[in-house]
């Protein structure tokens, strides 16, 4: 598999370097060649010049990210650009916020590897 992922890590959100090679690990298993964005307007370059087939978002705040305006804005020109957050909320509040702004997927930190890798390539 050569497709094209981007994973976006919002500012701010604790990441630690365990996780973060894990998930780039899951990354490298699958064959997914990955573009990283920790700004909005890099994300919007970005999405333009990859044509990615998944957009993984790590985020802190998952309702107020700014790149649901990105995404928002691709999709009405026609890309099919589905989303999965990746979040510390643990309550519930952050996979509805992402539902609702349109995120396709939704997991809570800590990842469970096997579980991610399965979403991934679903």
């Amino acid at each position: 598999m050569s497709e094209q992922l981007i994973w976006y890590m919002s500012e701010g959100n604790e990441r630690g370097e365990e996780e973060r090679i894990a998930i780039e690990k899951v990354f490298n298993d699958i064959g997914l060649q990955i573009t990283k964005s920790e700004d909005p307007e890099d994300l919007r370059l970005s999405i333009s010049e990859v044509e990615p087939v998944l957009l993984v978002a790590d985020l802190g705040e998952v309702g107020t990210w700014e790149g649901w305006k990105i995404i928002s804005a691709v999709r009405d020109e026609g890309m099919i650009l589905p989303v999965m957050v990746i979040s510390e909320e643990l309550s519930g509040n952050g996979a509805v916020a992402a539902f609702l702004a349109g995120g396709n997927d939704f997991m809570s930190k800590p990842l469970h590897t096997g579980e991610f890798k399965c979403r991934i390539l679903n």
